[in-house]
C-alpha cells in the first residue's frame, strides 16, 4: 500500500508538469481504435506514473486498452475485462460485461483529447492512456 501511495504521488507531480508543458498545443483527436499505452492512474488525488521504468512496477500490472470501435478489452492486473462502447459526441460510454467480471463497473465514461484517452473507470479511479 505504501508503494502505491508513493507511486500515486509521483504521478500527481508528473501530471502537473505535463499539464504545464502541454499548454498551447492543439492536436487533433485520434480514434478510439488507436494503439494505447498507459500513462498514469489517478486515485483519490494520488497519481501513479506508468511512463517511467520503476522497480515497483511489474509490466503485467500495467493497464492496457484495445478497441475495434465497437468492442473493447481493458486489461488490469493481468486480467481481461471486456465490453462494448457507444460514442456520445466526443465522449464514449464503456459498457462492461458483468457476466465475465461482475466486479467491473456497469458503465464508465471515456474521452479523447488530442492523443490522450482518459477513462473514468469507477469510484475515484481514472486511467490515462496515450496513443502510440
Amino acid at each position: 500500500m505504501r508503494k502505491l501511495k508513493k507511486l500515486l504521488c509521483v504521478l500527481t507531480v508528473l501530471l502537473t508538469m505535463t499539464q504545464f508543458l502541454a499548454c498551447g498545443k492543439n492536436t487533433e483527436a485520434v480514434p478510439i481504435t488507436s494503439d494505447w499505452k498507459a500513462q498514469r492512474i489517478e486515485h483519490k488525488g494520488f497519481v501513479t506514473d506508468l511512463t517511467k521504468g520503476s522497480d515497483d512496477l511489474n509490466d503485467d500490472l500495467i493497464p492496457m486498452f484495445f478497441s475495434d470501435g465497437k468492442d473493447f478489452t481493458f486489461i488490469l492486473s493481468g486480467k481481461e475485462h471486456k465490453g462494448y462502447l457507444e460514442q456520445k459526441g466526443n465522449d464514449y460510454e464503456l459498457h462492461w460485461d458483468q457476466n465475465q467480471n461482475p466486479r467491473s463497473p456497469e458503465l464508465s465514461e471515456a474521452t479523447i483529447d488530442g492523443s490522450t484517452l482518459t477513462i473514468d473507470y469507477a469510484k475515484d479511479y481514472i486511467f490515462v492512456f496515450k496513443a502510440k
